[in-house]
């Protein structure tokens, strides 16, 4: 696997980024902790999160904001539409790194962003609530259940690495219908971009 930031993976397409805002909804889901699991290889050195490779060659995961690792899944079950039982492994630890990550909400899930590398901004809230944060190494974020976020590197050749954490676990890309998501932008950057302008604020400098 290639290394050099610069040909590694760490977001989706705009295609991409397209189909899964038509796949996943926000929304509360009924279902009951079964237990939970290591989530890969890579959770053996979850002490260790700093040094955790994320695997971001063509057979890595690439999630909703970023290449991700998942340390510990919440195993759920739910119930399908014909009433069957489905148990999923939904994240309830991970390591992510993300350089422009689509804003999005979810309804029920509460999450943590520990900042671990990197530095850029986060929009957080909508409307009259909507603000941006600088975050960098040592940040700690909380969204709340119903709050819009997304985050975005000020080099995008350079991503922020995170730990976050979800309550209760968050189901894969792969499982749309048991996912608690909704896409409000596409990417972060873009939102930034609009306010920064609206705000007369100048885009941060990426050689300091």
């Amino acid at each position: 696997m290639n290394s050099d930031p610069k040909h590694r993976v760490f977001e989706l397409t705009d295609q991409q980024r397209h189909d899964l805002a038509q796949k996943v909804d926000a929304k509360e889901l009924q279902a009951t902790r079964i237990g939970f699991a290591r989530g890969g290889a890579a959770a053996e050195a979850s002490l260790e999160c700093l040094h955790v490779e994320i695997p971001t060659d063509a057979n890595g995961e690439v999630s909703c904001c970023g290449a991700k690792q998942v340390l510990i899944d919440e195993i759920r079950e739910f119930t399908d539409a014909a009433g069957n039982p489905v148990q999923i492994r939904c994240s309830s630890s991970a390591i992510l790194e993300m350089t422009d990550a689509p804003i999005h909400v979810h309804a029920e899930t509460l999450e943590y962003y520990i900042v671990l590398a990197g530095k850029g901004r986060m929009v957080l809230g909508t409307g009259e609530q909507e603000r941006v944060e600088s975050v960098q190494e040592g940040s700690v974020i909380l969204i709340q259940p119903g709050q819009p976020h997304g985050i975005a590197s000020d080099d995008p050749d350079v991503p922020i690495k995170a730990l976050l954490t979800f309550t209760p676990g968050l189901a894969p890309v792969t499982a749309p219908d048991y996912r608690d998501e909704e896409i409000v932008h596409a990417r972060t950057s873009e939102r930034l971009k609009q306010l920064d302008n609206a705000n007369n604020t100048p885009a941060p400098d990426t050689d300091q």
